[in-house]
């Protein structure tokens, strides 16, 4: 039993300071807990008159992250700073930085105290079980105003959403908050089924995506969850519409609890497992019924999707995967700050209907690509402005950001046995040959070099594989007999093949290599066996295109299926998908290209064309053709075009500091009628010219500046504004002077005090207009250094019948490239908090996003949950243990383990350690423990912090049944040893 007397004293104190300040600024935890919580405090606060000037929600509180925030106190100018959810552990470093001008209302475990510090667990009481971080925010609240009851609803989410209803039921001091939500009219509780959904969920759903528990056999399996209803006579569709849980009506859902309970039976949960599934469920009575936020336990976060399922994104190595099928860890983004392209991590993937009233529109550019999303998707875009714009404020004329560059990979030496299981290949007697088993001949274990991968992009074009053969198809001509010479030789060098076969015809022959092992390698290296023109896909062979590898696949590609005509080189095939590696790879080499297709003569698909245009193209792809018949043809037209526009590069997005860089260094007029033309058109500079133009502006500005300098130390005007190529009448417009005293001074009038100040302001300001026109070039210089170029919009359009988008949460840069154009996350840059959105009663676009992640929230769970259950547990000698590997999130690896821990598979005589990666590439420890285990001793907040103490760049801590910290990946082992140590010592203790 808690202090209660000591826990008001300790509230009231804090109460009464808060009274008397203002201008505050809200930190809270990311997880439902926090959000609810940081909430209730800033309605509080408002609801008193008091400013919040600011809010941060984080995942977890470092030291780092408190530096930052003093720095952050300096820039907005708050006073005083309150932490929620968070902060317990680090009052110290609170106190260092912020003075007595912090608060914190927290509920995790506790070290130390402060008279700012209110947790349960300092007076007596579990954060664990019976007060959550909401339920600290909420007394205090209502200790603020009597009339903030109505924030218990809050209140008793927060508690649900860390899961202190655990037993059934809220407890001790939730208790009292729900009896007041009751009171206040907010909350209504009753005995029902407790399983997530129960609202909004179609019957199906409700049954597929339990987690918590798990229900065997339902859970993940669709058809099986239909079956279950079918076969119980529950109508899983009902007067035209899926009816929820809710919904049903009184003997159906005795009818369905009925049949649940038995079917759990039948597969062997535990008994305490079943029963937990009857228990009291709380009604959030102010929200719509059928909405997710009803119910105490599906308060929602973020989401926002966006694009079609077809979309193709550029995964971390430049490979092109449809987001529906997207399972990477990484993919490419932006750096917004130094438009660089990175790798970036991916926190979530969503996907979602697409909601009523949200219309689907298509971009088409200019250089064919296209892209379909939602109207309110963010693009990289210049529309008079360069910035993120909505799809539907886009033009006809506007600009989209695109790919100029991708970024070089590193590889791993691979070998052509890689490809096989050791059980699939004999090795010959001196062990450097090997063969696939059933298959005659041997081949060398050859590295795939430079050669290995133009023979793959010849083979792609102008070969094909059976089942014992790789055939390659020649012109009869100077040309092909060339090409056939020289991949004779790679084969010979490779795979120490030296025999081929033939088959000559008048105008082509045809050259076979005998081997299935050979086969094999191109087959798993996806070439497909047998016809292959709509198949075919570079996409296994990126990860290995370094650009030394990439040049010789784009030879091979272009030696097979290319052609050069006039003032193009053209590559064709029925096969989209290899249009759109190609142009990928050549982007390696910063060559941009433009993909048409047109229904095929001879066949009922299409035909697809890539052209590569422009004399800035063909410079860059000369080198990459070495040692083939393209490459003298590329010189020769180098060097008899004269200057080419097909491929100057737009830049639109610089037009304008252009234009003001011109005026701010007096750019003279037969210098400047360029920028005239510019001003006065839609014309936009090129790459080309704005680098002429940056560096004649540079010489420029240094110039002046030389002047002021040499100004500053000999006081000669004249000299000065003749250096410096600045006007009599706009000097004296600086100076707030007259002409005629500008003049007279010039002429060696001796200034008198008043005009002395005027001219070191004219002074001044010339100083000011040159550190600007010093930052436009850095501004300007960062957009040529760029990974961008500029595809004009051609057309935008409604389109319809596509009933489902997709988006990511990408961690830090928040956009990633959607079939080549670069577009924003579904985490907007001015509202990125979308769950503290909800929580404060936004019920517009906050709501619908929030909306929309529930469903993939809980696909993603049952998706760690089905890895687990594949990999195993492994069963240490004080603890359970799994490493996703980073293949589960960090965000959820902890919910995981728990329902893994809590769905009676493992016993409850030993922790659960379960581990995933952060983005920075740190660990991420989350443990889990029964309720048997507390009460034997084990203290898992003060087991990880014990752990941490003795390991450099760990921090962590947590409640006694859950904790989590933050490891340095090559301090695992260490880790693993100490907690197993720890755990020993702390149940012997006791």
């Amino acid at each position: 039993m808690g202090d209660q007397k000591a826990f008001e004293e300790r509230l009231t104190q804090i109460v009464g300071k808060i009274r008397n300040l203002d201008n505050f600024f809200i930190v809270g935890n990311h997880d439902a807990d926090g959000c609810t919580s940081t909430a209730i405090v800033i309605k509080a606060l408002q609801r008193e008159n008091k400013k919040v000037l600011g809010t941060r929600i984080l995942k977890q509180l470092y030291a780092e992250i408190v530096l930052e925030l003093k720095a952050k106190q300096a820039e907005l100018g708050f006073e005083n700073i309150i932490f929620v959810d968070l902060g317990s552990s680090y009052l110290i470093p609170l106190e260092k930085e912020f003075g007595k001008n912090f608060f914190v209302l927290d509920h995790h475990q506790v070290t130390s105290d402060h008279e700012n510090h209110f947790n349960a667990n300092t007076f007596g009481f579990s954060g664990s079980y019976e007060l959550s971080a909401s339920g600290s925010a909420y007394f205090f609240a209502r200790m603020l105003n009597e009339k903030n009851k109505d924030l218990a609803d809050l209140g008793i989410v927060g508690a649900c959403g860390d899961v202190q209803d655990s037993s059934g039921k809220v407890i001790g001091l939730n208790r009292e908050i729900l009896e007041d939500g009751i009171s206040a009219g907010v909350l209504e509780k009753k005995i029902d089924l407790r399983l997530y959904g129960r609202i909004s969920r179609p019957l199906v759903q409700f049954l597929m995506f339990a987690s918590s528990p798990m229900l065997p056999g339902l859970t993940g399996n669709e058809g099986a969850c239909v079956s279950f209803l079918h076969e119980n006579g529950i109508k899983i569709k009902q007067d035209n519409r899926w009816p929820s849980y809710e919904e049903l009506s009184l003997d159906d859902k005795q009818k369905f609890t009925t049949a649940l309970i038995l079917y759990l039976h039948q597969v062997n949960v535990p008994e305490w497992k079943i029963q937990s599934l009857i228990g009291e469920v709380y009604t959030l009575t102010k929200e719509s019924w059928g909405s997710p936020l009803k119910d105490a336990k599906e308060y929602g976060t973020i989401l926002n999707a966006c694009v079609t399922a077809d979309t193709l994104i550029l995964d971390s190595n430049g490979t092109n995967i449809p987001i529906q099928n997207f399972d990477k860890e990484k993919l490419l983004s932006l750096n917004q700050k130094s438009l660089k392209y990175s790798k970036s991590q991916i926190e979530k993937r969503h996907k979602i209907a697409v909601p009523p009233g949200i219309k689907l529109l298509e971009l088409k550019t200019n250089r064919k690509k296209t892209l379909i999303a939602t109207q309110n998707h963010e693009i990289l875009s210049y529309n008079h402005t360069f910035g993120w714009h909505e799809l539907e404020k886009l033009r006809t004329g506007d600009y989209v950001a695109t790919l100029r560059s991708i970024p070089d990979i590193e590889i791993k030496k691979t070998y052509a046995k890689d490809f096989f299981k050791q059980d699939e290949i004999q090795w010959s007697s001196n062990g450097n040959r090997f063969r696939f088993k059933r298959c005659i001949n041997y081949i060398k274990n050859t590295e795939l070099n430079s050669n290995f991968f133009e023979l793959y992009g010849f083979i792609l074009g102008d070969g094909h594989l059976d089942t014992h053969n790789i055939g390659l198809i020649y012109p009869n001509t100077l040309k092909g007999r060339r090409i056939f010479k020289k991949h004779k030789h790679i084969i010979k060098s490779l795979f120490g093949i030296s025999k081929l076969s033939y088959d000559r015809r008048p105008t082509y022959f045809s050259a076979y290599i005998n081997g299935k092992t050979l086969v094999e390698v191109f087959n798993r290296l996806g070439v497909p066996k047998g016809k292959k023109d709509t198949q075919i896909t570079l996409k296994k062979i990126i990860p290995f295109l370094n650009k030394k590898n990439a040049a010789a696949c784009i030879r091979g590609l272009l030696e097979s299926d290319g052609s050069m005509s006039g003032r193009s080189i053209t590559y064709a095939s029925h096969s989209k998908e290899i249009m759109n590696d190609f142009q990928n790879i050549l982007l390696k080499f910063s060559i941009n290209s433009t993909v048409t297709n047109k229904p095929c003569k001879d066949c009922t698909g299409n035909k697809y064309r890539l052209f590569i245009t422009g004399i800035e193209n063909f410079k860059k792809l000369e080198p990459i053709m070495k040692n083939s018949h393209y490459q003298l043809k590329i010189r020769k037209f180098i060097k008899n075009t004269q200057l080419d526009n097909s491929n100057y590069e737009i830049m639109p997005q610089i037009k304008n500091e252009l234009l003001e860089l011109k005026d701010l260094l007096g750019i003279p007029n037969e210098i400047s009628s360029i920028f005239t033309y510019y001003k006065k058109s839609a014309v936009n500079p090129t790459r080309q010219h704005a680098v002429k133009f940056i560096d004649y502006f540079e010489v420029q500005l240094q110039k002046k500046i030389a002047a002021v300098d040499k100004f500053l130390q000999n006081k000669k005007l004249p000299e000065f504004l003749e250096n410096a190529k600045i006007s009599t009448r706009q000097f004296s417009q600086y100076c707030e002077l007259s002409e005629e005293w500008t003049y007279r001074i010039i002429e060696g009038k001796k200034p008198g005090a008043n005009a002395q100040k005027k001219l070191g302001n004219g002074i001044k300001v010339v100083i000011t207009k040159l550190g600007h026109a010093s930052n436009l070039i850095k501004i300007i210089y960062s957009h040529l250094e760029s990974d961008l170029t500029w595809e004009k919009i051609e057309e935008i359009k409604e389109v319809n019948g596509i009933s489902e988008v997709y988006d990511f949460t990408v961690d830090e840069t928040h956009n990633y490239i959607a079939n080549g154009i670069v577009v924003h996350n579904c985490a907007r840059h001015e509202n990125e908090d979308i769950a503290l959105q909800v929580c404060l009663g936004n019920r517009s676009n906050a709501y619908d996003e929030a909306l929309r992640l529930l469903a993939n929230h809980r696909r993603e769970l049952s998706e760690g949950l089905r890895l687990v259950t594949e990999q195993g547990v492994e069963k240490r000698k004080n603890y359970y243990y799994f490493d996703s590997k980073g293949k589960i999130k960090d965000s959820i690896i902890g919910i995981v383990a728990g329902m893994l821990y809590g769905s009676g598979i493992l016993e409850h005589n030993k922790p659960i350690i379960a581990i995933s990666k952060y983005p920075d590439g740190n660990l991420k420890i989350s443990a889990r423990a029964s309720d048997d285990l507390v009460r034997a001793g084990l203290n898992l907040g003060t087991l990880l912090k014990t752990c941490c103490a003795q390991i450099e760049g760990a921090e962590g801590g947590g409640h006694r049944p859950a904790a989590g910290c933050r490891v340095p990946i090559d301090q695992q082992d260490k880790f693993l040893k100490l907690l197993e140590q720890e755990i020993e010592n702390q149940l012997k203790k006791n």
